[in-house]
């Protein structure tokens, strides 16, 4: 089917000559690109020595889940101590049960989750906009970008990124229906489980389903999350005794922040990311002409839009990955990044 796909695709007859050469160019470098990915993801896999200093950590805590251990009380601290959480870990135990605790089987489960948020990105930029080579494109580029930035060792990155890319997406892939609403409160809470900054997939949803889709929808979203969240916690809290110690208060009392260390990160985002922002601002450019203060509606906020639980609470239309992005990246300037 992806063949026959890709075989329409690239016979398809174009209005320009230069436009269906350059398109196949496009995708020869995509697709040498992904070649080249999936040759590095599967070395990363076997290099025989840790990669990164929190490799040594997964490990310790699924050894302690093999031998049937709690790796969050008084017995095991603070060999197995940990802020990331215990979902990674929960992941990798019926793998490292019949193949050992190595990191061959860690690092296996993240490059998979990496490929699964490959394909993830790729339905949903086919599905806004029905072009291969922009879906290939685009899932190719995001996903370096996370096993570049960390997601190809022994540690949760890629599973949390998998989830929290979910928890954002599955709503708008269904149209924001209430089995999407439900699917994505449990995966921002899996996403909290695997590493708690990741939550924030639960403050997009609500705030855009409530505001721009359904009041209805977005208060069942929150009721939703905040009562299975809350069971959860409890059963946690109990069985569990140091998890939110480890995961909640030592990271709360990290609260030593640095502007200096806020302009570094920021700078070295921006130049290594700085192809993407130069495109994404030749296409608001290019789409600005056809921008008008004329297509919102003229009661943005009206009383009777307020009373009716199936409106939005605000009568106007905001494009929801703008509206992630802003979200994500104010998040990340005002709360994670001066933290050293």
């Amino acid at each position: 089917m992806l063949f026959r796909t890709l075989y329409q695709y690239l016979s398809a007859p174009l209005s320009i000559k230069a436009s269906k050469i350059s398109r196949f160019i496009f995708l020869v470098v995509a697709s040498l690109s992904l070649f080249w990915f999936v040759y590095f993801c599967f070395a990363a896999i076997h290099i025989p020595y840790p990669i990164e200093y929190r490799e040594g950590a997964s490990q310790v805590m699924t050894q302690i889940l093999l031998t049937g251990g709690n790796p969050f009380s008084l017995e095991h601290h603070p060999l197995s101590m940990n802020n990331y959480g215990i979902g990674y870990n929960l992941v990798v135990f019926p793998f490292a049960k019949p193949f050992g605790n190595t990191l061959i089987v860690h690092r296996s489960v993240s490059v998979f989750f990496l490929f699964a948020s490959l394909f993830l990105i790729a339905s949903v930029v086919w599905k806004l906009k029905q072009d291969l080579l922009v879906s290939i494109i685009s899932c190719i580029f995001i996903t370096i970008g996370l096993a570049g930035r960390g997601g190809l060792g022994a540690f949760p990155s890629a599973l949390g990124a998998f989830l929290f890319l979910s928890a954002i997406l599955i709503p708008s892939l269904y149209s924001f229906r209430f089995s999407s609403l439900v699917c994505s409160a449990v995966l921002a809470i899996m996403a909290y489980y695997t590493k708690p900054y990741f939550v924030i997939a639960f403050g997009i949803v609500a705030i855009y389903t409530f505001t721009f889709v359904s009041k209805r929808k977005g208060f069942f979203y929150c009721l939703f999350f905040l009562f299975t969240f809350g069971l959860l916690f409890l059963g946690v809290r109990y069985v569990l005794k140091l998890y939110f110690i480890d995961t909640f208060i030592s990271n709360l009392s990290n609260t030593k922040q640095s502007l200096d260390h806020l302009y570094d990160q920021l700078l070295e985002l921006g130049i290594e990311f700085s192809p993407a922002i130069l495109v994404g601002l030749v296409l608001l450019l290019f789409n600005l002409p056809s921008f008008s203060l004329s297509k919102f509606h003229k009661n943005i906020l009206s009383w009777a839009g307020i009373l009716r639980a199936d409106t939005p609470l605000l009568n106007i239309h905001i494009n929801y990955f703008a509206f992630a992005f802003i979200f994500c990246f104010s998040a990340f300037v005002l709360v994670l990044c001066p933290h050293k």
